[in-house]
């Protein structure tokens, strides 16, 4: 067994002691993994005790007393292909373990050396890992050198002799070798896992890349493929738009087309039925003539006839002479006497009424009615045609038979004049509408002359109830109303009859209220164009007479009226039978001879509104005149009056000599073609 030992120990000795031994010359160098234990330090001296031996420092293998170095026991499994288990199974630091690891060595080693099995302890600390780099990576300082010779000249970090025993030199070659083995393996393995985690996460990397490579590809491509979309949807909407708007032009030129072919027809339709007119109009004139000479030539006979009576009766006249002369004279007598009873009735009349029909009346009589003599001679006329019409149709008027006649012809009057719109294509077409109706019925004929009442009447209703209240409303009223009267003459005297009947101020007209003349107060209301309010008090007696309307409902009717006798007077017709020339002789005369009050300035308020522009283009600097007389006369008369009532229809005139509203057109007076809400699509 010595032999043996020696044996080994030399060999170790042999092995250690050359440059390229197992760790070339070193045998330290191990890292403690226990982070519990004093830290391996290769740069630690070896320590010495008291009487000069060496005593191990941390981390160096103890020699002392001769026996073997400890060397924590390794066990290598046969099973354990990873090799991991050597370093957990080092348990050189378990304390708890050392003296069984002992008892195990002693049972083992008679000589109570360790076992081939044990490796290298290190005062119970724990176990040492060999470097996985050969020796030279270690510094010369932390290497233990074998000096050449025996095994007993090992030697430390400067010189030092360390104790060896040669027999636990063997084992611990031993388990260095096994350690190292361990060692290699396991550092192996690690690089091994090292480089294939590396790998994957290369290959890893690489996935990545093309995933993201992929997805800029996708998206650049998306980009692309939505910017060419884009790019289509926009030409596609702008090809849309494009032929919309070329739809909608071609659309509105075929229905000005159709429009411009409709008038054409229906003004050859209207040229035509007024050459009928004219026609028939010449042949009756021409009856009427020739029965005109007719009458004449029997007249002339008769007046021969009655000559040659007369020369019979001669003879008999003469003897009656006498006595006819004494029944004369007689009579003469009378006559006188009733002369004077008539003259005295007749200035008793005067008085009353303030119309003079004979000689001017002595000073201090009661007021005339404030009237020119033209308009008071036109106001007849149209007065004694509208009576004329009315006795006409006044059995048809009554008649039951002709009842639902007459409702037809009032309902196809109310519908037409209710779709009256203010653009220039529906005042067209019911100007059309209109005379077409009318023209559905036989010239002169009472249904005809019936429908002509009842569109004047419907029209003025327009005036009342609508003017008053959408004052632009009256230019297109009026364009229909010209047009109509324009194709039937007898419509227009009797709308401007009927206007001078409900507003005497349209004439222009007025009554001087004088206490006394009338009966009572309402009668000289009604004069003036009162009419009964249209809510009567429920205490009404029975019987009485309703209650008239207030004075500022009746001022707001006279607005309506002249404001719509303003728009029909400066219609822009050439054939108007009615035109701007009555416009400025209403004027005139309303400024010369009607007097200032709340009644005349509002009809003149009104009538300025809408024909101001009209009549300042029409004569100029000679309508300056009349603003003047307005602006000089009429309304400071009327302000030295100062009445409340008055003094809003005052301010209004100012406002608008102030501001020169004649220079501008009224709203309403300029129209659309059509309605521009008919064309909205939605």
């Amino acid at each position: 067994g010595t032999a043996t030992r020696d044996r080994s120990a030399s060999s170790l000795v042999s092995t250690l002691g050359k440059p390229a031994g197992l760790y070339g010359g070193s045998v330290l160098g191990f890292h403690e993994r226990n982070a519990g234990t004093t830290a391996f330090s290769p740069f630690s001296p070896i320590a010495r005790t008291a009487g000069g031996a060496p005593t191990p420092g941390p981390g160096r293998i103890s020699l002392a007393g001769g026996g073997s170095p400890r060397v924590a026991r390794l066990r290598l499994d046969d099973g354990d292909e990873d090799g991991d288990s050597t370093g957990r199974r080092l348990d050189g630091g378990n304390e708890g373990d050392a003296s069984e690891r002992g008892d195990r060595g002693a049972r083992a080693s008679p000589s109570g050396l360790p076992g081939p099995s044990r490796g290298l302890g290190i005062g119970g600390a724990r176990a040492l890992i060999p470097p996985r780099s050969p020796s030279h990576a270690w510094p010369p300082e932390a290497r233990l050198h074998l000096a050449p010779g025996a095994p007993s000249d090992l030697v430390g970090v400067d010189g030092v002799a360390v104790d060896a025993d040669p027999a636990a030199l063997a084992y611990g070659d031993a388990g260095l070798r096994a350690v190292s083995l361990a060692r290699n393996i396991k550092h192996q393995r690690a690089a091994s896992r090292r480089a294939a985690a590396a790998q994957r996460a290369r290959v890893r990397q690489e996935a990545l890349e093309l995933e993201l490579g992929w997805a800029l590809e996708q998206e650049q491509t998306a980009n692309a493929e939505l910017a060419r979309f884009a790019d289509e949807l926009a030409r596609s909407i702008a090809r849309e738009d494009a032929e919309a708007a070329a739809s909608a032009e071609r659309e509105e030129q075929r229905q000005l087309d159709e429009m411009d072919a409709r008038w054409r027809a229906r003004d050859a339709a209207v040229k035509a039925v007024l050459a009928a007119d004219a026609a028939e109009s010449e042949r009756q004139k021409l009856a009427a003539e020739e029965a005109d000479r007719a009458a004449k030539r029997a007249e002339e006979e008769k007046k021969r006839a009655d000559e040659a009576a007369a020369a019979d009766k001669k003879a008999v006249d003469e003897a009656k002479a006498k006595k006819e002369r004494e029944d004369a004279e007689a009579k003469a007598k009378k006559e006188r006497e009733d002369a004077a009873a008539e003259a005295a009735r007749r200035a008793e009349e005067e008085r009353r009424t303030g119309v003079v029909t004979g000689q001017r009346l002595p000073s201090g009589s009661v007021p005339k009615i404030q009237v020119a003599a033209e308009a008071s001679k036109q106001e007849g006329e149209l007065a004694k045609l509208l009576a004329e019409a009315r006795a006409k149709v006044a059995e048809y008027s009554t008649a039951p038979a002709a009842k639902r006649e007459r409702r037809v012809i009032n309902n196809n009057i109310t519908v037409h004049v209710q779709q009256i719109a203010a653009t220039r294509q529906q005042i067209e077409k019911k100007a059309v509408d209109i005379a077409q109706f009318l023209n559905g019925f036989q010239a002169g004929s009472i249904q005809r002359v019936f429908a002509t009442i009842s569109l004047a009447k419907r029209v003025l209703t327009q005036c009342d109830s609508q003017v008053s209240k959408l004052n632009r409303f009256a230019f297109a009223l009026a364009e229909v109303s010209v047009r109509v009267a324009v194709f039937d003459a007898t419509f227009g005297k009797v709308l401007i009859a009927l206007l001078q009947e409900a507003c005497v101020l349209a004439v222009p007209k007025y009554y001087p209220f004088v206490q006394g003349r009338y009966a009572s107060d309402d009668e000289y209301f009604k004069l003036m164009g009162y009419v009964a309010a249209e809510e009567q008090p429920n205490d009404l007696p029975e019987g009485a007479p309703p209650k008239l309307e207030t004075t500022d409902n009746f001022c707001r009717r006279i607005q309506g009226f002249m404001l719509f006798y303003a728009a029909y007077t400066q219609c822009d017709n050439p054939r108007h039978p009615h035109g701007i020339n009555h416009a400025w002789a209403w004027a005139s005369r309303l400024v010369n001879r009607v007097p200032p009050n709340r009644f005349s300035a509002t009809a003149l308020e009104s009538f300025l509104k809408h024909a101001g522009f009209a009549l300042w283009s029409a004569y100029g600097a000679q309508f300056g005149k009349i603003l003047d007389v307005v602006d000089r006369e009429f309304l400071p008369t009327l302000e030295a009056k100062d009445d409340a009532d008055s003094r809003p229809v005052v301010s209004r005139m100012r406002t608008y000599l102030n501001e020169r509203g004649f220079l501008r057109a009224p709203e309403g007076r300029e129209m659309p073609n059509t309605d521009t809400s008919s064309n909205t699509r939605l």
